[in-house]
């Protein structure tokens, strides 16, 4: 289709629910839709009508807000996706056109930079973060206070993604969608650790003051790999919009990523 990258996922049933107009897809994990709201690049969530051999799609920042993950108290949420939206032969020069110009809208950003030192601090930030968060966690014979350690490094690396995300996106015009997908990137970061990290926002306040922390091991553990995935996907995110040819050249070529 297109060099624009942007991710995919894919669910099959051979018994949609169908409400009026709409195809209902229940009970996606909010951790899940988080994950797509904090990704820079766009998804495409595709319905396979497993009976009838055809499909549905819709980009996901269209069916949810981050106003409705704010509000909502569960663990999961239903979204719905219009049967008009059906996989065709026409189709796809639209899904082209659709991912080129959200790549465009927000790579045209970076263009407004006369410095490029803030984008390469951000990326910076974010690969220390990751060198933070890929510590072996739990080897054999560690002392206590070197498992106290890790859990340290842990804090600072998520204290610094969403420190380094909010300051970049003070660098654009709030009227911008690339600030206001940094921002979202950096809310949906923090809405993850404060489910561990108690009180996650004075840690991200910096008032000076020593701040003591209140840490859900069990949660912490489950949320890494998560974690570790966001912050891989604004490095290759933030990369790939710097790079204008990346997303807007060699219109022959196809290239995607999946998440299944």
């Amino acid at each position: 289709m297109t060099p624009v990258e942007f991710g995919v996922q894919v669910k099959a049933s051979s018994r949609w629910l169908i409400q009026g107009e709409y195809i209902v897809v229940p009970g996606i994990a909010i951790e899940t839709i988080r994950y797509w709201a904090g990704r820079l690049l766009p998804t495409l969530l595709v319905l396979h009508d497993a009976q009838n051999t055809t499909g549905y799609f819709a980009w996901t920042a269209d069916l949810i807000s981050l106003c409705d993950l704010e509000e909502s108290s569960g663990t999961t949420m239903s979204l719905k996706v219009s049967r008009s939206n059906l996989f065709s032969n026409t189709c796809w020069a639209g899904l082209k056109q659709q991912a080129t110009m959200y790549h465009q809208r927000l790579a045209s950003a970076f263009a407004t930079l006369s410095d490029a030192r803030p984008l390469l601090r951000t990326i910076r930030a974010l690969a220390q973060a990751l060198q933070l968060l890929v510590i072996p966690k739990n080897m054999p014979g560690r002392s206590n206070d070197e498992a106290m350690l890790c859990r340290v490094a842990d804090i600072v690396a998520h204290r610094e993604v969403v420190i380094s995300l909010r300051t970049l996106a003070a660098r654009f015009d709030p009227g911008h969608g690339l600030h206001t997908s940094l921002r979202e990137a950096a809310e949906m970061y923090r809405s993850i650790c404060a489910g561990f990290l108690n009180p996650f926002d004075d840690i991200l306040d910096g008032t000076g003051t020593g701040v003591a922390v209140w840490v859900n091991d069990e949660r912490m553990i489950q949320a890494h790999p998560q974690l570790v995935s966001i912050v891989t996907g604004l490095m290759v995110g933030l990369s790939t919009l710097a790079i204008p040819e990346f997303s807007t050249s060699r219109p022959n070529v196809g290239r995607k990523s999946g998440r299944h």
